[in-house]
């Protein structure tokens, strides 16, 4: 009976570490999903202060796996470990986003906005609009500026 108990309060132990190994583990891959959710993001404010993609987009994910010690499919692993996407599409959403704010909030030329977005031309960042949006950024700008505002009681 004793060495029942021993071995269960054995194994009890050996849960209880485990589960604090899996917690730092899981703590560890946030922090770097995190690290790298923040380089994505200031790959986006790159392009909007100079108004053009890096010369080497093609590699920026090979960047950011280099700058945190780790290997691009590692990189993406985690990322959509963490936020159930790859990190690619995390930075086109992040595009997106300011796609639309740009539309919405400015009275900027979709020309404009393509440039300041990156885009080497006018009907790339229309197509790829078009694509995440399902209409074109015209489109996109009339509808929503047409849509009625939220009610609003009176105070």
């Amino acid at each position: 009976m004793k060495v029942h108990a021993a071995v269960f309060e054995l194994l009890g132990s050996l849960v209880g570490q485990l589960s604090e190994t899996a917690t730092v583990a899981r703590s560890k891959k946030e922090s770097l999903a995190q690290q790298i959710a923040e380089q994505i993001e200031d790959s986006v404010k790159y392009i909007l202060l100079h108004g053009e993609i890096r010369e080497n987009e093609r590699t920026w994910i090979q960047d950011i796996a280099k700058s945190v010690h780790m290997s691009p499919s590692q990189v993406n692993r985690i990322f959509k470990q963490i936020y159930g996407k790859a990190p690619r599409k995390f930075m086109s959403e992040t595009l997106l986003n300011e796609a639309q704010r740009l539309l919405l909030q400015t009275d900027l030329g979709i020309d404009h906005i393509a440039m300041i977005l990156g885009y080497k031309t006018n009907s790339h960042f229309s197509r790829q609009f078009k694509r995440w949006t399902g209409m074109a950024p015209s489109e996109y700008r009339n509808q929503v500026q047409q849509q009625p505002l939220a009610y609003e009681p009176d105070q």
